[in-house]
């Protein structure tokens, strides 16, 4: 049973020889079974975090003094005394899941999801999640003004959930055997991603606008917020991963209904790359689905029972 994700788990069929045979007899590798869609149909949940500032939102004042690293120690101590309070959240607090409408053929799946930070004002934050240097006024024009202790903000994250845009994970051509895989999602890469996309950012300002918020970019966006070129900006330039890889061995394509390889005999693949599309949401509970199906049908197969406890 192979199991090591939508990266590692094609790179390994791959270091043995399996996988399309022109691009494995390119890298040096010898071909031993030639299964031309592992590492392909790969897909992510690429997003764009906004910036909104909002009295609504937490002052960083008081996510210190909430954290019990300031002066005023009482949530510190409540949380002490309840296990309530500030320290207790990820502050990570709500998510809006929805349809965009823009693409007709995925009918009603929620392809969006808009998410929400309660709090967002320190340089670091964003450098560290989100990869943004927003630390000068020449690539943030508001720094001064949204990176404040006395000012409120937050964090509306803007999640595409139903990319049409496919990438793959391929051996490195130098060294195959020892590199990293190549991981080449090709984000935004179909047009009717970049329209979603944007329509969703579009969402996210009504969203702000209905907390009283104002909406911040970075100066190579633009601050013209109904503009869709303004937005296409953004995300082409700002959309990074949300960590979600799947469908790189798909069902249907390099396994059957049970995960069973169909080039390769007793093998099976139980993680996320096995997923024939993306899910529209977190891939976590799918991939524990997806390891209890292919128990369940090596019991059956082996007259074993298996037991669930709470």
């Amino acid at each position: 049973i192979l199991a090591a994700g939508a990266y590692n788990t094609p790179q390994i069929l791959l270091r043995s020889g399996v996988g399309p045979r022109e691009e494995l007899e390119a890298t040096g590798v010898e071909c031993r079974i030639d299964s031309p869609h592992i590492g392909k149909h790969l897909k992510d949940h690429p997003f764009v975090p906004i910036p909104v500032s909002t009295s609504y939102g937490l002052r960083f004042k008081e996510v210190i003094d909430g954290l019990g690293l300031g002066t005023d120690l009482t949530q510190k101590k409540e949380y002490q005394r309840t296990g309530k309070g500030m320290m207790a959240t990820s502050l990570y607090e709500a998510s809006y899941f929805y349809s965009t409408g823009v693409n007709p053929e995925l009918g009603q799946v929620k392809d969006a999801q808009i998410s929400i930070f309660n709090t967002c004002s320190e340089p670091q934050f964003w450098l560290e999640n989100f990869n943004y240097d927003l630390t000068t006024t020449e690539k943030f024009p508001a720094r001064d003004e949204f990176f404040s202790m006395d000012n409120g903000s937050c964090c509306l994250v803007a999640i595409f959930n139903q990319p049409f845009s496919m990438g793959e994970v391929t051996l490195a051509e130098k060294d195959p055997l020892r590199a990293p895989p190549r991981i080449r999602h090709k984000y935004l890469s179909d047009e009717r991603d970049v329209d979603a996309f944007v329509a969703m950012c579009q969402e996210a300002v009504e969203i702000a606008y209905g907390m009283e918020g104002r909406v911040f970019l970075p100066a190579d966006a633009g601050d013209a917020l109904d503009r869709r070129d303004t937005w296409e900006r953004y995300v082409r330039g700002y959309a990074t991963t949300n960590y979600h890889p799947t469908s790189s061995c798909c069902i249907g394509k390099v396994v059957d209904a049970e995960c069973k390889a169909v080039d390769v005999g007793g093998l099976r693949i139980a993680d996320a790359s096995v997923f024939p599309d993306i899910p529209a949401g977190n891939t976590q509970a799918s991939c524990i689905m997806v390891g209890e199906k292919v128990s369940e049908v090596i019991g059956k197969e082996h007259s074993l029972s298996i037991t669930y406890t709470q």
